[in-house]
């Protein structure tokens, strides 16, 4: 089993550039959107990670869980 850090290293630059071009695909205010909700889930998270309360594996996969239900929604 990959630890959290080199599942980071390994599949985020993928997950990347997968991600970018689904974004590139949306309108913009929608891309928008989706950015500013990544970003306050990314700080709910770091700041759960940060004070103890989950682990780092669990703040990635939060992360991969936000990324995944935002963009699907926008595909459907």
């Amino acid at each position: 089993m990959k630890r959290p850090a080199e599942s980071f290293a390994n599949g985020i630059p993928q997950a990347d550039a997968l991600r970018a071009t689904q974004l590139a695909l949306l309108q913009p205010s929608d891309r928008d959107g989706i950015r500013d909700i990544l970003g306050q889930v990314w700080y709910a998270n770091l700041l759960l990670w940060v004070n103890g309360r989950i682990p780092v594996s669990r703040l990635y996969e939060n992360m991969e869980t936000a990324c995944r239900l935002l963009i699907s929604h926008n595909e459907a």
